[in-house]
C-alpha cells in the first residue's frame, strides 16, 4: 500500500512537471480557409512560437517548431482529403510585428499600419500583413501556397479549383497537443501497472 502511494505521488509529480514544461512552449491553433463555390478547408497546427521566424520566411519540415499539423480540404473538384505533417515540406507563419496567440490572429494590429491576414488590393498585400501558408511535398497531393494566406489544392488545370483563403487562425479547443496525448498514455500505463501489482 505504501509502495503504491509512493508510486502514485511520484507519477503525479512527474506528469505535472512534464505537462507544465510541454504546455508552456507549445500552442495549438485552429485554422479555417474559404474558397468560392463552397470549397473550404479546416485544420490545426501545434507550434513552438519561439522557434518561428518573425520576418518573412519559411520553416522547413520536419522541425521542432511544428509538432503537429493537419489540413482537411472539401468541396473542391479535385484535391480534397486530409493531409498531415508528413505531406508538407515547409510552412510560412510569420508577421512583421508581434501576435497574441491567445486570441483570433486574423485582424490583429501589427503596428505598421497593417493587420495580420489577407490584404489583397491594399498597400499591405505584399507581405506587410504577414503570412500563413503551407507548401506540399511533391507526389503527396497536398495543397500548395500560391500567395500570402492563399492555399491551392492539388488540381489539374481542367478541374478549375478555387484558391482557399485563410479566414481564421485561433486558439484551438478540443484538440489535444501531442505532449498531452503522450502524458495521458503514460498516466494510463501507470494505472495499469498499479492494478497489476495489486493483484
Amino acid at each position: 500500500m505504501i509502495k503504491g502511494l509512493i508510486f502514485r505521488t511520484l507519477l503525479s509529480l512527474g506528469l505535472g512537471m512534464v505537462a507544465s514544461a510541454s504546455s508552456a512552449a507549445m500552442v495549438t491553433l485552429q485554422i479555417d480557409w474559404s474558397g468560392s463555390g463552397g470549397a473550404s478547408a479546416t485544420g490545426f497546427i501545434t507550434i513552438d512560437p519561439t522557434q518561428l521566424p518573425r520576418a518573412l520566411g519559411e520553416t522547413s519540415l520536419p522541425s521542432s517548431a511544428v509538432s503537429a499539423l493537419q489540413v482537411t480540404i472539401s468541396g473542391e473538384p479535385a484535391g480534397n482529403g486530409t493531409f498531415g505533417i508528413g505531406s508538407f515540406e515547409s510552412i510560412a507563419f510569420n508577421a512583421p510585428g508581434p501576435l497574441d496567440l491567445g486570441m483570433e490572429l486574423i485582424g490583429q494590429d501589427l503596428g505598421n499600419g497593417c493587420t495580420f491576414g489577407p490584404a489583397y488590393g491594399t498597400d499591405c498585400d505584399d507581405g506587410d500583413s504577414g503570412d500563413f501558408n503551407l507548401f506540399g511535398k511533391g507526389g503527396t497531393g497536398a495543397p500548395e501556397g500560391v500567395w500570402f494566406f492563399a492555399l491551392s489544392p492539388s488540381c489539374n488545370l481542367e478541374d478549375e479549383c478555387a484558391d482557399l483563403i485563410v479566414t481564421s487562425i485561433r486558439p484551438a479547443s478540443g484538440i489535444p497537443e501531442p505532449g498531452s496525448v503522450a502524458l495521458i498514455g503514460l498516466g494510463l500505463a501507470g494505472l495499469a501497472w498499479l492494478r497489476r501489482t495489486r493483484q
